[in-house]
């Protein structure tokens, strides 16, 4: 069915998705990173879980998810260690920007 559905849900897992890429950047100086990513992954499945139920777009949240795991690639600062981390994150940033703006494009 074609409904509009409104809320801060995709607002919020756009946050976890910042979050992700922030985990990720920073894996080097993180103490227990794998802990951190367990956590962030077990609410992220357990929200899209709650999701399935009635009434609850769960399209949005993945797109907020995915909308924020771009926007946080380009918008976070980032360390980096080395020659070959500085070429991947400048490479991640070079295809996220033309990616962040069709879905912009494609939400509106």
């Amino acid at each position: 069915a074609n409904q509009v559905a409104m809320g801060a849900d995709p607002a919020v897992y756009g946050l976890l998705g910042v979050q992700i890429v922030e985990l990720f950047q920073a894996w080097q100086i993180i103490p227990r990173p794998f802990l951190s990513l367990l956590k962030v992954s077990t609410f992220i499945i357990v929200m899209l879980m709650i999701g399935t139920l009635p009434y609850i777009d769960n399209w949005s949240h993945i797109g907020g998810f995915f909308f924020g795991i771009i926007s946080g690639i380009i918008f976070l600062p980032f360390i980096t260690f080395g020659s070959a981390d500085k070429f991947r994150k400048r490479a991640l940033l070079y295809i996220c920007m033309p990616l962040l703006l069709l879905m912009f494009l494609l939400a509106v």
